[in-house]
C-alpha cells in the first residue's frame, strides 16, 4: 500500500476490545472506525469512533465532527458536521467500561 500512497480504512465495527498476534485490531490501516451501534459487542445505542495515529487527521476529524469550526472557535475552515453522541449515550458507554475494568480486575 505504501509504494502506492494509499490510504487504508479499517472497518472495525465489531472489533472494539479485540487483539490479534500485533496487538489491538484498532492499530491496523491508517484509521479504524468502530461501531457502538446497539447491535456491537460494545454498543452506547448510538455513536463510534475514528481511531488515528496521525496528529493531524485525528485534528482535522475532530473539527470536522464539530461543524468544521478551527481551534479558535470563531471560524467554520469549511462543511462540517455535529457529530457527537448524546450525553447518555456516553454515560451508558462509561458505566460499561467501568464494570469491564472491575470485572478484569
Amino acid at each position: 500500500m505504501k509504494e502506492n500512497k494509499l490510504k487504508v480504512i479499517y472497518d472495525a465495527a465489531h472489533a472494539f476490545g479485540a487483539n490479534d498476534i500485533n496487538g489491538s485490531i484498532l492499530n491496523h490501516g491508517d484509521l479504524s472506525v468502530v461501531s457502538f451501534h446497539a447491535t456491537k459487542v460494545f454498543n452506547t445505542f448510538e455513536g463510534g469512533a475514528i481511531i488515528s495515529h496521525n496528529e493531524d487527521t485525528k485534528n482535522k476529524i475532530d473539527s470536522l465532527l464539530n461543524f468544521s469550526l478551527d481551534s479558535s472557535k470563531e471560524k467554520v475552515d469549511s462543511l462540517g458536521l455535529n457529530g457527537k453522541m448524546s450525553e447518555i449515550s456516553a454515560l451508558n458507554g462509561i458505566c460499561q467500561l467501568i464494570s469491564t475494568i472491575k470485572w478484569q480486575s
